[in-house]
């Protein structure tokens, strides 16, 4: 997965009246909504060039959580079970708990 923060809400041409009324501080009051249907620079490049040299580094790190991420989307596991086995994942440690690490007056049990 890849996110590109895009600092600006960009709603169809076609939308512009929904634009204006979630613009509006008693609705949501989103002040950064732009209309249009064309792509500002700073999105283009990030199409046209930055995301190629992120996309190899993301699909790896996607392969290597790829069965976490499906548990949590299936509600297999909680999100906290879900970071929870990424980080220790990430740091090496035994995957199912941190008991050696942990205090048992800690533990939920």
């Amino acid at each position: 997965m890849i996110i590109h923060q895009t600092l600006n809400q960009l709603y169809p041409a076609s939308d512009e009246d929904l634009a204006k009324r979630a613009r509006h501080k008693r609705n949501l009051g989103y002040h950064d909504i732009r209309v249009g249907n064309t792509p500002d620079d700073r999105l283009v490049k990030f199409v046209t060039k930055n995301l190629f040299t992120v996309a190899d580094d993301a699909r790896e790190r996607f392969e290597d959580y790829k069965d976490l991420l499906g548990a949590f989307v299936s509600d297999d596991i909680s999100y906290r079970e879900f970071a929870a086995r990424v980080r220790r994942r990430q740091t090496g440690s035994d995957e199912d708990n941190d008991w050696e690490d942990s205090d048992p007056a800690d533990w939920d049990l």
